[in-house]
């Protein structure tokens, strides 16, 4: 142990000392700067779209204030932690891990596996968003709140329909095949729920279309992503 700290202490003198390295090593222009790419890399699309389910079915102001006190005593630390190794020895994790406790190289490694699987994943869903974005300029957001489409079935219920009814008798509130009925049908979407599932994500309604499964645009969309990201 101590003689990898020593390694350690020398490489970092040596690299401090050697003005070719402090050429190569880009800084920040200012706090602000440092501090937006900072937030931008740490809060992800997760904090945004799933924390409000969690915090709303795990009991509201109880989780909240879990989650603060777990944050403060073990997210904030951590991420501060790895700011300041990566920041003073201008090393990956692959190789910091490596230099200070040998044993731990595969913690580098996982910690870069997991950022790998997880851009993967992102890239879809920023590909989804693109998808509703450009068929919103286009014109088409009309047709997912429509259930007169090709890819909707009989049990597409549009939301104007339903408000529609819910207005006219409150005892049949629920809008199906063009007339309002009391209760809903288990296999009932929303028109959105439909386009998402058969337009979106080209998901179909039986086993036979195994080609269809994958969703190329998707996954151009989604490279076009992360080489836009990278």
């Amino acid at each position: 142990m101590s003689q990898n700290s020593e390694v350690l202490t020398l490489w970092l003198l040596d690299s401090s000392a050697d003005p070719a390295s402090e050429d190569e090593r880009g800084t920040w222009n200012s706090q602000m700067e440092s501090l937006l790419a900072t937030v931008s890399v740490t809060i992800g699309l997760g904090s945004l779209w799933r924390f409000p389910t969690l915090a709303y079915n795990n009991g509201g102001s109880a989780f909240v204030l879990h989650y603060l006190v777990c944050m403060l005593l073990f997210g904030l630390p951590m991420l501060y932690l790895e700011m300041v190794m990566g920041q003073f020895s201008n090393y990956g994790p692959t190789k910091l891990y490596a230099l200070c406790i040998p044993a731990l190289e595969g913690l580098g490694w996982a910690m870069t596996i997991i950022s790998l699987t997880v851009s993967v994943y992102y890239c879809v869903i920023v590909a989804w968003g693109f998808l509703y974005l450009f068929n919103s300029i286009v014109g088409g957001s009309s047709l997912w709140g429509k259930c007169d489409n090709d890819w909707n079935d009989i049990y597409c219920a549009e939301t104007a329909a339903m408000e529609e009814c819910s207005l006219q008798n409150p005892l049949n509130p629920i809008a199906f095949n063009g007339t309002c009925v009391p209760t809903a049908f288990k296999d009932m979407k929303t028109s959105y729920d439909q386009y998402f599932t058969y337009v979106s994500i080209l998901q179909y309604r039986n086993i036979h279309a195994l080609d269809t499964w994958i969703s190329m645009h998707i996954s151009s969309y989604a490279f076009l992503t992360a080489r836009a990201i990278s």
